[in-house]
């Protein structure tokens, strides 16, 4: 059976992935509050009235941005954890690749920690958020094979994996306060890091294996 998609509904996804191309650009110079259906009604040369026939509200639009962008960084996870070998570097090798986004896309990073965080402040609707929350989970897919997969006694690779995102979501959040306040968070790479391995010291990896990988995925602040 095609799944080919008529002229129409090419069309129709071309126009909204402009739209949502330029809803993107507005947040990356203003952060998700600039952004306004009127500005982008402008911005893509449509009447406020024709942008709602592409997404419903601005809520729809921000759920939709927010999908993307984790569909974006479910593509790199799968890269990094597939290129990085065996052992515990997959999990490095993905821990790595999240903070690289978080510092070559900060807005996206921003947007993404704004809707996991405060999800009311952006998405009063719970459908709409609660499919953002479900691609949050199937992002996180490259990281649970990694889990899977890495040399550590068994248990749910699912809720490691969960563990895992919160303490790194975490401490890229801290990387603003430990510029601000260096003295009290000390190195941010440092504290990723040892994030990292006490998770994986908790989980039962030792501690040769973990130093050597995190050293291997040339991760910034590993114990050499």
């Amino acid at each position: 059976m095609s799944t080919e998609l008529s002229p129409r509904a090419r069309r129709r996804a071309a126009t909204e992935q402009r739209i949502m191309d330029a809803a993107l650009a507005m947040i990356v110079e203003g952060g998700a509050d600039a952004l306004s259906m009127h500005k982008l009604a402008e911005a893509v040369d449509y009447t406020v009235g024709a942008l709602y026939r592409y997404f419903a509200s601005k809520d729809a639009l921000l759920a939709a941005l927010g999908v993307a962008v984790l569909d974006e960084l479910a593509g790199r996870l799968a890269a990094a954890v597939s290129d990085a070998g065996q052992g515990l570097a997959p999990v490095w090798g993905a821990v790595l690749c999240y903070r690289r986004y978080a510092l070559e896309a900060p807005n996206r990073f921003g947007l993404l920690s704004q809707m996991l965080n405060d999800q009311r402040h952006l998405l009063a609707d719970d459908g709409l958020a609660q499919a953002v929350l479900a691609a949050s989970v199937r992002t996180l897919a490259p990281v649970v094979q990694a889990l899977t997969h890495a040399p550590l006694p068994p248990d749910d690779a699912n809720r490691r994996a969960l563990v895992l995102f919160a303490g790194v979501q975490g401490a890229l959040q801290l990387r603003k306060q430990a510029r601000r306040l260096p003295q009290a968070f000390g190195d941010p790479d440092a504290l990723l890091c040892e994030t990292v391995r006490t998770l994986m010291l908790g989980w039962g990896a030792e501690p040769t294996a973990i130093d050597a990988a995190a050293t291997a995925a040339g991760f910034p602040g590993a114990q050499p």
